[in-house]
């Protein structure tokens, strides 16, 4: 196994057990290792562990330092592979609205080189749905309209469970936009497709829509 994906696995295994302990040990171990080689691969593996450890403790501060290293790393990218996207996948809650939609921008232009595979191809879309999201949790409703217009470009026909998620985003965007039916509509209909194939993520697309209604005052019920 390759180093890249030990660590993913490694990362993945600490994080869904929540055992902070262990994560604040990677990210000790991967920023020695940057001390010790200039390594930017550790530095950026240890700000992606950071990031990881602040979805699970908020009160875990990330340094403005280490944001703009990762924003610099991610935005000199002209190779986007399979580590580069998950940098960005991983760090994108930590970055602010201007970059994010920067960043979108810039892979859209790889996108449009043909060189991005299949896989990246589906991991790129559903990146550009997760920034929605977070658009829309911060009121950037702007950006979340502009990056949703990117993802409709693309929606190919083997990509029929981002155009689901696609239908729940612009349902909560009519939904903030006071088209309260209309989007209620195309979110439940999404909700409902993604319980059919995957129950766990209709579950977080649930609790995400709860979340909405607390933030935006939307009556659900």
């Amino acid at each position: 196994m390759n180093p890249y994906k030990k660590f993913i696995n490694t990362l993945s295994y600490w994080y869904i057990a929540k055992d902070l302990d262990s994560l604040h040990e990677m990210r000790k171990s991967e920023s020695n290792l940057f001390l010790e080689t200039k390594n930017e691969y550790h530095k950026c593996n240890a700000i992606i562990i950071a990031a990881l450890i602040k979805n699970l403790d908020a009160s875990f501060e990330i340094l403005d330092y280490e944001k703009e290293f990762i924003t610099g790393y991610i935005m000199k990218c002209e190779i986007w592979t399979s580590y580069e996207i998950s940098i960005f996948g991983n760090t994108i809650e930590i970055l602010n609205s201007y970059t994010i939609s920067t960043i979108v921008k810039e892979l859209e232009t790889y996108m449009n080189t043909k060189k991005v595979t299949q896989k990246n191809f589906k991991n790129i879309i559903n990146l550009f749905l997760n920034a929605c999201i977070i658009f829309i949790r911060r009121e950037d409703f702007t950006y979340a309209e502009n990056t949703l217009n990117i993802v409709k470009k693309y929606l190919q026909p083997f990509l029929f469970f981002e155009k689901t998620r696609s239908l729940y985003v612009e349902g909560l965007i009519l939904m903030a936009n006071q088209e309260i039916k209309r989007g209620l509509e195309l979110v439940n209909d999404s909700i409902y497709i993604m319980s059919k194939l995957e129950p766990k993520f209709a579950e977080e697309h649930e609790i995400e829509l709860k979340k909405f209604n607390l933030q935006f005052g939307v009556n659900i019920e």
